[in-house]
């Protein structure tokens, strides 16, 4: 795991020190993905406004491996705990062992152990300045000891949940340092060059690069899966890539399936996975134990590994759903920042891929099912002390828990009467097509910032003209929505979707239709003869459309279900 160190930027007059940066030009147009100049060559371009960003390549210290890195090799205990905790022998029985998948290995090399002549393959060396660059041995045995835990076996026995995987490496660190820039050539080679399928990466830094963020996005739109660890210390940092969208994050737990002291908690965690005193390879032959979340993220990789050499066509957000649904909760119900969606379970992910049950017939719909949901214990609102099953609001909100267009706010909490922002219902719209890629990386708005959690909903909104900025270039993205506002994004959405937008006549006989904006009133009138908008009842008891209003959490909710419908029954 990449140990921590301040974030290290630009002072205004000029960069400061023998540092290298990384950057990206601006003028002319860069087609690379970033390059790496000194202090002096930045002054020059940072004079001539050349630059999109900059940020220094910092030489990250990595935290010391736990006590066992100075054991000798031994011979493995007739033990396979941590594969048995993951059903992982589902895979053998099924014939599903991860072959014909490449699974890239983003670490300090991967020593060519016995157990693994079968599956390792060429890979690359991407530290700045390594003498051969397809030396990808491993003297400091991270690298390896994650190998192990995906593909190692021999006649005898097993380390790996996926004997069959293809593991390709691709050094980054000698076990010492590590520069940004070596751990993002990595990814970009994994994808480029040796065609991997799933990029697996025990590390992490707790600064939110630039570089390292377009190097993952780019894998992800490439179809590459990403797996990340979520970082040791038993806290709340985040660490990256696991922090960003769409990466798996993943924790550790012990043999009895606590969760590891040292495993972070925060919401970057999707899975956790043993990863305390868990066996397998030492990079000098023979076995040993390793423990933290970076022998965690192997076993989900493996996993994947397994479920994609059962269907090759499996997408990169099949294989996670198939990862969360297969998954055995832990910690308190449902997914929580401790174990995230539970503990990954190989047997029953691979179940759900093969499963014979009949789907539901292709006339019910999702929200039909939904909201034909009863009241009892496994209706999704009981896990929020602040919902009321029996509420108003109850098929609204179990459609969207149940789809996933929004969560809670924590693990008890929803929020009913909690205001919308505008970034967040461009980010439930975004999930509601499961957040595709956009063919334009320029943001139009000048106050959303890159590293925010709907900078890449805002983009695809933008260009497919759900949402429009404000004159002067803004978004606000951060700021209260009104009923009218949210409306009129539905009705554009609605009518991207195909959807029929037809009004006619006046909104309704509310005493306030009056008051709404002139830009809003199509909407508007759309949106109360689909019955997408109610009138809600101000304190003397009137109803009113209250288009200036604030739209709640639980109004929101409530609309996107009856939006649904609108658009299935056209």
């Amino acid at each position: 795991m990449l140990g921590t160190l301040p974030v290290i930027s630009a002072a205004p007059d000029g960069p400061r020190g023998e540092t290298d940066y990384l950057i990206k030009y601006k003028i002319p147009p860069d087609d690379e993905p970033f390059h790496v100049v000194g202090a002096a060559e930045l002054e020059r371009l940072l004079a001539e406004e050349a630059l999109l960003w900059y940020e220094p390549d910092a030489e990250l210290p990595l935290e010391d491996l736990l006590p066992q890195e100075a054991e000798k090799p031994r011979r493995l205990a007739q033990e396979h705990w941590a594969l048995d905790m993951i059903g992982a022998s589902a895979a053998a029985k099924t014939g599903c062992i991860g072959q014909g998948i490449r699974i890239g290995v983003i670490d300090s090399g991967v020593a060519p152990h016995a157990d693994l002549l079968d599956n390792l393959v060429e890979g690359r060396n991407y530290i700045d300045g390594a003498a051969d660059p397809s030396d990808t041995t491993d003297s400091y045995g991270h690298g390896t000891r994650v190998a192990g835990l995906i593909a190692g076996h021999s006649e005898t026995s097993s380390t790996g949940a996926a004997p069959g995987a293809t593991i390709v490496p691709l050094k980054c660190t000698d076990g010492k340092t590590v520069k940004v820039s070596a751990i993002c050539r990595a990814v970009y080679g994994g994808v480029d060059d040796f065609d991997c399928d799933i990029l697996n990466m025990s590390l992490g830094l707790t600064t939110d690069y630039e570089s390292l963020r377009e190097a993952v996005a780019y894998a992800q739109k490439q179809g590459v899966l990403v797996i990340a660890a979520v970082g040791n210390g038993g806290g709340s940092t985040v660490f990256y890539p696991a922090g960003y969208e769409g990466v798996l994050g993943v924790g550790a737990v012990e043999r009895d399936g606590s969760l590891s002291n040292n495993s972070n908690r925060n919401h970057t965690v999707f899975l956790t996975a043993p990863g305390v005193n868990v066996p397998t390879l030492h990079p000098l032959g023979g076995y040993t134990t390793a423990t933290g979340t970076s022998f965690a993220v192997p076993l989900v990789s493996a996993a994947a590994a397994v479920l994609k050499s059962a269907n090759a066509s499996l997408s990169p957000n099949d294989l996670a759903e198939l990862l969360r649904d297969g998954a055995v909760d832990a910690g308190v119900e449902g997914k929580d920042t401790s174990y995230g969606c539970g503990i990954v379970n190989v047997a029953n992910s691979l179940a759900c891929l093969q499963s014979d049950e009949p789907p539901a017939p292709p006339e019910l719909s999702i929200f039909e099912i939904v909201s034909a949901c009863g009241q009892g214990e496994e209706c999704p609102l009981y896990r929020f002390a602040d919902l009321q099953p029996s509420a108003w609001y109850h098929d609204g909100v179990h459609f969207v828990l149940h789809t996933g267009w929004m969560t809670g706010i924590g693990e008890l909490r929803f929020d009913p009467a909690g205001i919308t922002t505008r970034g967040m219902l461009v980010t439930v719209l975004y999930r509601a097509e499961k957040m595709p890629q956009t063919e334009t990386e320029t943001m139009l708005f000048s106050d959303v910032s890159p590293e925010k959690y709907y900078t890449n909903a805002v983009l695809w909104a933008a260009e497919n003209k759900i949402v429009q900025g404000y004159p002067d270039g803004s978004f606000h993205p951060d700021a209260p929505i009104t009923r009218e506002e949210t409306v009129t994004m539905l009705c554009r959405y609605a009518a991207w979707n195909g959807a029929a937008i037809a009004p006619e006549g006046q909104p309704a006989d509310y005493p306030d239709a009056g008051q709404a904006a002139q830009y809003a009133q199509d909407a508007l009138r759309w949106a109360v003869q689909a019955d997408i908008l109610r009138g809600t009842t101000a304190p003397d008891g009137q109803t009113l459309l209250a288009p200036k209003a604030g739209a709640t959490r639980a109004q929101l909710a409530a609309m996107l279900l009856r939006l649904c419908r609108f658009i299935h029954n056209q």
